[in-house]
């Protein structure tokens, strides 16, 4: 009897050395730009588009991941990711745990926004969009150049009011 409670005994403890050696990678955990858009992939539930990376907001060890879904017939969609930075010393790319899809709202062709971590963050791939007007109550708006496109922009604390102007300064339609 006490043969068989031992040999149970060091069973179960050679099972817990086992157990212990071998790293499970969660499925909402993965390394590099391929994970990243597997789980944009996933998420979006886009399998058959062109899926690229095309803006970051960053906030402490969050980062929120713009991504652009072209169809076979060119049309355009958007969706923003939320993933956690876990390790950032390994050699085969970041290890990133995946927080949350948002979903934009979209303000004008290729312009979206979503709220994220306590303001805006801001997509902007549209090439006639040169400024973005920020207003913050009484204070006189903010101008914010554009230099290229696709750019993510965050807005924090959420504006009162904000508008995309033309080169002109002229709102965009």
């Amino acid at each position: 009897m006490i043969k068989r409670i031992l040999a149970a005994v060091l069973a179960l403890a050679a099972l817990l050395a086992l157990v212990s050696c071998v790293q499970v990678t969660p499925p909402d955990q993965g390394r590099g730009k391929a994970y990243l858009l597997a789980v944009a992939r996933r998420e979006s539930g886009q399998e058959g588009a062109t899926v690229e990376t095309v803006g970051q907001a960053s906030e402490r060890e969050k980062t929120l991941l713009w991504f652009m879904f072209t169809a076979a017939d060119g049309e355009r969609t958007y969706s923003a990711i939320e993933f956690e930075v876990l390790d950032t010393s390994a050699i085969d790319g970041n290890l990133y745990r995946f927080v949350h899809t948002y979903k934009p709202r979209e303000r004008g062709e290729d312009i979206r926004v979503c709220e994220w971590d306590g303001g805006y963050s801001i997509l902007i791939n549209r090439p006639d969009c040169r400024y973005l007007e920020l207003t913050y109550g009484d204070a006189k708006p903010q101008l914010v150049d554009i230099y290229q496109v696709p750019t993510a922009f965050s807005a924090d604390p959420i504006p009162d009011e904000y508008r995309f102007l033309d080169e002109d300064q002229k709102e965009l339609r």
